[in-house]
């Protein structure tokens, strides 16, 4: 078992492709992207320390892109992520599942919001069972996203149905995969 990092990336809907950097020169590889604007990375087995800066660069920059990293420790050093789904929901609550066929997983979930109305300027989430990890609110200069986990420890599907706290007109797309110990 080894260090495993995955990166999140809400980018502008117009982005059609992410590149992540880092200063300990990772190997990235996309896991998803572009049908929700979410971009997810891996990195199986990476190096990390003191200091460890991660870059995301968007081919486009109308809003600036907001990245939530994960260190997984103890996990699987390749074939890390057994399942993965990938969703658009235009109306809180924004819902998403996944079904694990094993025990012991770490189920992380992803949700980035494109505000329809150009009206938000603070997106907050919450989702009964689930543990919110990191949150951009800021909607005005970023792009309002969050990421949440919830403890696969028995095998089994894993709903999530995100809420937003500001009754904004809003759709967001989720992403939620299981990492493999």
């Amino acid at each position: 078992t080894g260090r495993n990092l995955y990166v999140f990336c809400a980018t502008d809907p117009s982005t059609s492709s992410v590149t992540i950097t880092d200063t300990y020169l990772n190997t990235w590889t996309k896991i998803s992207g572009a049908i929700t604007s979410n971009w997810v990375f891996k990195c199986e087995n990476a190096t990390g320390g003191t200091g460890h800066i991660f870059t995301a660069t968007p081919n486009t920059t109308t809003l600036y892109p907001t990245i939530h990293v994960v260190e997984v420790t103890g996990a699987a050093t390749s074939s890390s992520t057994e399942l993965y789904n990938e969703s658009v929901d235009s109306g809180s609550p924004f819902d998403d599942s996944i079904t694990t066929s094993s025990d012991n997983r770490l189920i992380l979930n992803f949700i980035g919001t494109r505000d329809t109305t150009a009206g938000a300027t603070t997106v907050v989430y919450s989702a009964t069972g689930w543990t919110k990890i990191n949150e951009e609110t800021d909607w005005d200069i970023y792009m309002a996203s969050a990421l949440f986990y919830a403890d696969g420890t028995t095998a089994g599907t894993y709903n999530a149905s995100f809420t937003e706290a500001s009754n904004q007109t809003l759709e967001a797309g989720l992403s939620v995969f299981a990492v493999i110990p």
